[in-house]
């Protein structure tokens, strides 16, 4: 199997190939980019042939820099499956407004927008035959909220947190993954405590305009955009909290479940001369599994033990961890680094938001721990040939 962290700077894609007989099997987790849609496309073009197939597509979370490459996708390659995480009614107005205040020309009738609010018809508007599954939250089961905010008309279907998708949804690959005992298990987290304090926030901002607040209101907020009172409200309350509004994050294991499985990890990045730091054996038997981590927040005991005991029975199967948020210390932990694994980080070059962290590589460097940046420049996208049994 060949692994791919694509150069698209501050942004997610990441590719995973499988090789069937003569035929190529192809995953996809993420698909955008904050410095420029266009470096996806370009990516897009480079990796696929036009109507090539491409089998799973995970998205992390519905943020721009994660998904904006994926109409272009949908438009060159035949995508047989979305999965994405399933977000309630009340949140996606979070979204709509990260990428709004985010987006230089923002218009409620974007793809992205039509995304948040109906998956299955902007992707079926574009591809008619891809299925779109949602993946229900792990850590709010008996929120009293969500069991009646789920509304199942707007996938193809739901899939439980944990499970193995690959069991779940149309494909003709079934028997080929069981039978090389690949699993791609993702988790929903739902992240509430920012979106509680950006509501407080927001109705301290608005109480100083001489107007009340719910959260119902966001939608209507928004469509006074133009309105620069009403639009600097919304700004300041989001910086309050950290520029972070994220609802949910789709956490993503692609590998193989055997504890103490090691496995010859191969890369492109040529670490006797290229590795600035010289790890000669960082790639040597790794468990080939990944972790895919979008923007999960993992800062923190409860939400580093949340993930961590989601992925308990996969723990010493991850070899290499896509680090969260572009490495930023909001979302990091340290308690990655003593994962015997190689560490990924897609920044961009000139970004604004000072990403990936000092104190972030630090933690990395200290530990011996082997890592790569990969950013715009083609020269720094890694590739991974990992071996599958």
């Amino acid at each position: 199997m060949i692994r791919k962290f694509l150069p698209v700077g501050q942004g997610a894609f990441y590719l995973e190939q499988f090789k069937n007989d003569n035929k190529k099997i192809n995953i996809i987790y993420d698909c955008g980019s904050f410095c420029n849609s266009k470096l996806v496309h370009k990516e897009i073009r480079s990796n696929f042939y036009e109507n090539e197939e491409i089998e799973i597509v995970f998205i992390s979370h519905l943020h721009d820099d994660h998904v904006n490459g994926l109409e272009y996708l949908l438009n060159h390659c035949n995508v047989h499956n979305i999965i994405l995480p399933y977000t309630y009614e009340s949140d996606k107005d979070l979204l709509k407004l990260d990428y709004f205040i985010k987006s230089s020309e923002p218009s409620e009738d974007s793809f992205i927008c039509k995304l948040i609010t109906n998956p299955i018809e902007a992707v079926q508007s574009i591809s008619p035959d891809t299925n779109v599954y949602a993946i229900l939250c792990s850590n709010d089961p008996n929120d009293p909220n969500s069991q009646n905010d789920i509304d199942y008309n707007k996938y193809n279907g739901t899939i439980f947190s944990g499970y193995n998708v690959i069991n779940s949804i149309h494909t003709e690959y079934k028997e080929y993954f069981k039978k090389s005992n690949w699993e791609y298990v993702p988790f929903n987290f739902r992240e509430k405590s920012r979106k509680e304090k950006f509501y407080e926030h927001l109705e301290n901002e608005l109480s100083k305009m001489g107007l009340s607040f719910s959260i119902t209101d966001i939608n209507e907020l928004l469509k006074k955009w133009e309105n620069k009172e009403i639009q600097n409200a919304l700004i300041a309350a989001y910086e309050a909290v950290g520029k972070q509004l994220n609802p949910n994050s789709l956490v993503l294991f692609s590998g193989v479940r055997k504890k103490h499985f090691y496995q010859e990890i191969r890369c492109n990045q040529y670490c006797y001369s290229y590795c600035p730091i010289h790890w000669y054996y960082c790639l040597d038997l790794k468990p080939n599994g990944c972790l895919y981590t979008g923007d999960y927040e993992a800062n923190g005991r409860y939400k580093w033990r949340t993930m961590q005991d989601a992925y308990s029975d996969y723990w010493y199967s991850i070899g290499c961890v896509q680090i969260p948020h572009h490495g930023s210390y909001k979302n990091y932990n340290c308690e990655f680094s003593n994962l015997d694994a190689i560490f990924v980080i897609s920044v961009g070059i000139d970004n604004t938001f000072r990403h990936p962290s000092g104190s972030v590589l630090t933690d990395l460097i200290m530990k011996d721990r082997p890592f790569f940046l990969v950013t715009e420049k083609r020269s720094t996208e890694v590739i991974f040939e990992v071996d599958r049994v």
